[in-house]
């Protein structure tokens, strides 16, 4: 390994600062500008060119012999690089999620549309919540000064988009039985039922992030502020916004309207459906002449008039419709089988293999009825569990300066290769002091670097080098 020592910053500008070498080169650079920052930043550009000249040489891509190179701002560089936010990876973060949710709350009426169940729209409305909640949320960190770092930019906005998704999904998957239980104030059950969990949960989550703003690494410290705060926003925007879609959503379900999507082909099946049903409308009132109203009025009429016909083994019949007595009967046990089986075989149909519900009524949830198939489950989940204990004896406590790098770069490997056949650490001892005098210390100074050399010389003896 070799090591090669640059100059300071104060000694290029001073050995350039009289020189000519300014009017020499067709720059824009003068003699004006030349200051010890500049010489700072020159020199970490050739730095940074030398470094990435070896690392990238042709002699480095057979695989024979690698030549590594780090410089003293290559780490510098690396983490202030990361510490940026990668649009394209949350991008496509947010729209696996924004598919995944789509595609979780869709329910199909039919070969292209979605039914007055399905919830896409709440799915799209929930999960752009929390990304305008999360944005704002590090609004808010910026507005307290808090720094970004790697973590933070890497970490938090996926961190917090799960726990806000996670919170949409549980009123989505409430709200479909709040809606056939309840008949008014829906949203109020919903979030009588649903909201008192979302909030101690999410409250638990932010109190631990703020415990974590106590600890003493200023990145880990920014990290738990930053996501306390976006927990925070989150959990605002989840109980004041996204209700509001949902008790837009209940209007459309009470109206019996799809969902969205789709909206030219229903538009397009609505118009067909009612111009056909006005054409028979039409036909019939020039056959008969008798508008649709009498025809609804006359339907009333008699279904009030003359009840239904009942089953011969009910012990009481109707003999009024504005007086009707409440009927109780037994029903036979072969019938409640016969139908709980039909109603099973129906319920069966429904489900399609490809989805998570169809997968476990038809494939997971008939397995389990084997006993066979308990104990391979019982047996699986023992096994993970000891290899769990094994992984765990054998992880590693500690946290290396190659851990924190990005993998396949220069200065993680360079780390790397260097703990691995350079297992010591640079040191330098330098004297300093205004009023040393160099010739009267001069027995000291040789005294000191022949201690160092026979410690150096002890340290290689005892390591076998």
């Amino acid at each position: 390994m070799s090591v090669i020592l640059v100059a300071t910053p104060t000694d290029v500008f001073r050995r350039f600062k009289d020189s000519n070498i300014f009017s020499g080169i067709n720059s824009t650079l003068s003699s004006k500008d030349w200051s010890p920052l500049t010489a700072r930043d020159i020199i970490q550009d050739w730095a940074r060119a030398f470094t990435d000249k070896i690392y990238n040489h042709d002699l480095n891509k057979n695989g024979h012999r690698v030549v590594h190179s780090l410089a003293s701002n290559s780490i510098s560089d690396m983490l202030a690089e990361f510490c940026d936010f990668n649009y394209a990876i949350i991008l496509v973060g947010y729209l696996l999620m924004l598919v995944y949710a789509l595609y979780s709350q869709c329910r199909f009426d039919g070969c292209c549309s979605l039914g007055v169940e399905s919830a896409v729209g709440l799915a799209l409305a929930g999960v752009l919540t929390v990304t305008l909640s999360s944005v704002a949320g590090l609004g808010i960190s910026t507005w307290f000064d808090i720094h970004f770092n790697a973590a933070t930019t890497q970490i938090v906005p996926f961190l917090a988009l799960g726990i806000g998704v996670d919170n949409m999904f549980m009123l989505l998957h409430s709200y479909p039985e709040v809606v056939s239980n309840v008949n008014r104030n829906e949203l109020g059950f919903l979030l009588k039922q649903t909201g008192v969990s979302i909030l101690i949960s999410s409250l638990n989550n932010i109190f631990a992030f703020c415990a974590g703003t106590i600890l003493p690494i200023p990145a880990l410290r920014s990290f738990c502020a930053q996501t306390a705060i976006l927990l925070s926003v989150n959990l605002v925007g989840i109980f004041l916004i996204y209700p509001a879609f949902i008790a837009l959503d209940l209007k459309r379900r009470k109206a019996g309207r799809r969902d969205l999507a789709f909206l030219a082909y229903y538009c397009l099946c609505m118009d067909e459906s009612v111009g056909t049903v006005q054409h028979y409308q039409h036909q019939n009132n020039d056959n008969n002449g008798v508008t649709h109203q009498e025809l609804i009025n006359a339907k009333s009429d008699y279904e009030c008039a003359s009840p239904p016909y009942l089953p011969a083994e009910l012990d009481k019949t109707v003999n009024s419709c504005k007086h009707p007595e409440v009927v109780y009967t037994q029903p036979k046990l072969n019938n409640v089988h016969q139908f709980e089986r039909t109603r099973k075989r129906r319920q069966k149909k429904s489900y399609r293999m490809y989805t998570l519900q169809g997968f476990l009524h038809i494939v997971y949830i008939p397995l389990l009825k084997y006993t066979t198939f308990k104990i391979g489950v019982l047996l699986s989940a023992f096994g993970l569990f000891l290899l769990s204990l094994y992984g765990i004896s054998h992880s590693t406590i500690g946290l290396e300066l190659s851990d924190i790098l990005p993998e396949n770069s220069a200065p993680a490997d360079f780390l790397k290769t260097r703990d691995r056949y350079f297992s010591f650490y640079p040191m330098s001892i330098v004297l300093h002091g205004e009023q040393i005098d160099f010739p009267a210390r001069q027995h000291q100074i040789d005294l000191l670097r022949n201690e160092i050399g026979w410690l150096f010389t002890f340290c290689c003896q005892v390591g076998r080098w």
